[in-house]
């Protein structure tokens, strides 16, 4: 009996896919800071709309707001734009992660399957080779019956 196949770059192909697992733990962690990034753009979003809310509700109420109010509204409201603005930065800098991290999985992914492939080619060789040697043995047994017959009954053709 032949020995099974045995992949002489199996430890390659492992190597490249604790990488691709890596790379893919890697993307979901940016994806997962982008998205709380985005919650966080979300929300100075929210409080500012709802401080221009509130400062449009005031004044159509026909009351009149007192100056020191006013300024401390419009300071908070440049403070969360200034919030925001850093905000969006820190969010244009978590897509170019998600992206280059995403991009590095591809990598990874493409660099596993060209050994897997490897792999898929050299068992198919394999088994090739396997399957003729088999047919060679069973097509010289099939000869030495054939001779035994020939010769047991004394008749060679």
């Amino acid at each position: 009996m032949s020995k099974s196949f045995q992949f002489p770059l199996q430890k390659v192909l492992d190597v490249r896919e604790i990488r691709e697992d890596q790379k893919t733990v890697e993307l979901k962690k940016a994806q997962i800071t982008l998205q709380k990034e985005q919650q966080t753009l979300d929300y100075l979003n929210n409080r500012k709309d709802q401080i221009l809310q509130n400062h449009s509700i005031e004044k159509s109420d026909g009351r009149l707001l007192n100056s020191l109010k006013l300024h401390q509204s419009m300071d908070y409201i440049f403070q969360i734009d200034s919030e925001i603005g850093a905000q969006k930065k820190v969010i244009h800098t978590r897509e170019k992660q998600v992206e280059k991290n995403h991009t590095e999985l591809l990598h990874a992914v493409k660099d596993k399957k060209i050994v897997e492939k490897l792999k898929e080619k050299q068992m198919t060789d394999y088994t090739k080779k396997n399957r003729k040697k088999e047919r060679v043995k069973e097509n010289e047994v099939a000869i030495r019956i054939s001779l035994k017959k020939c010769l047991s009954t004394g008749s060679l053709k």
